[in-house]
């Protein structure tokens, strides 16, 4: 009884024979195929290097918090924040298209 294969990858018919043609997946089946084999990699390369994940988590997590206690411990240069007016009389004459005042 002999063994035949369709796939021309290394010669993979000498280290997995089968018995029966090997069909290839085509459509959603060959996308989630090939988004598990993406996943199982990047879980894979993730288990392999704990530290270089660790740090990619992490350091942003620790900088924004940082930034974050920083920004709320600094006080402002008067004390308080200044307040900005909402409108165009610092401009002068200016052109509105559309008024919201009616």
């Amino acid at each position: 009884m002999g063994f035949t294969c369709t796939l021309n990858i290394i010669n993979l018919c000498m280290y997995f024979p089968v018995s029966h043609p090997v069909e290839k997946n085509d459509g959603m089946k060959l996308v989630a195929q090939q988004f598990y084999a993406m996943l199982l990699k990047r879980i894979i390369y993730t288990w392999r290097n704990k530290i270089l994940t660790l740090s990619q988590v992490i350091l942003p997590l620790l900088f924004t918090a940082l930034t974050i206690a920083i920004m709320k411990t600094l006080p402002s240069s008067d004390g308080s924040a200044k307040k900005l007016p909402f409108n165009l009389d610092m401009y002068g004459k200016t052109t509105v298209s559309r008024d919201s005042s009616h």
